[in-house]
């Protein structure tokens, strides 16, 4: 299953990724307040974790759950977005389906990313480096275009 979540909706996609993550091919969590702490599991779907810049209350939180799926090796990948508050907005809503997409079709070549400097990198590269994962190569303009480190 494909599982999307806005705010309150995001905590759930997230929490049910991880307590079923044999169940979920991917998964993208928007705007979520609260997280679970990620845990260590053999499957791992790709994750999309998404924050408005000015979504002051869940920006932080956001970020960090990211960082702590990613520290487990997680193919996660941050989007986030410039001069947006705690609203869902189309670009990046197309963007998710694009991100789906990717995600379901399985002759697509993933591409890990450098979340700073917006552009591809090893997947050894050094730990230092925040990376995240697109399922497909053919996103990375989209995601530059939306993506605000």
């Amino acid at each position: 299953m494909l599982l999307y979540g806005f705010s309150g909706g995001a905590h759930f996609a997230s929490s049910f990724a991880e307590w079923a993550p044999e169940h979920v091919k991917a998964w993208c969590a928007y705007s979520a307040a609260w997280w679970e702490e990620p845990r260590r599991s053999k499957r791992r779907p790709p994750g999309l974790v998404i924050c408005g810049e000015d979504d002051a209350a869940r920006y932080g939180a956001s970020l960090i759950y990211f960082k702590q799926g990613r520290a487990l090796g997680k193919p996660w990948l941050w989007l986030s977005v410039p001069r947006s508050g705690h609203r869902p907005e189309s670009r990046v809503e197309e963007f998710v389906r694009h991100y789906f997409a990717a995600a379901l079709n399985g002759d697509s070549h993933g591409v890990w990313v450098d979340l700073d400097l917006k552009r591809a990198v090893a997947e050894d590269s050094e730990p230092a480096v925040l990376t995240g994962w697109l399922p497909d190569s053919g996103l990375m303009e989209e995601w530059r275009t939306i993506h605000e480190p």
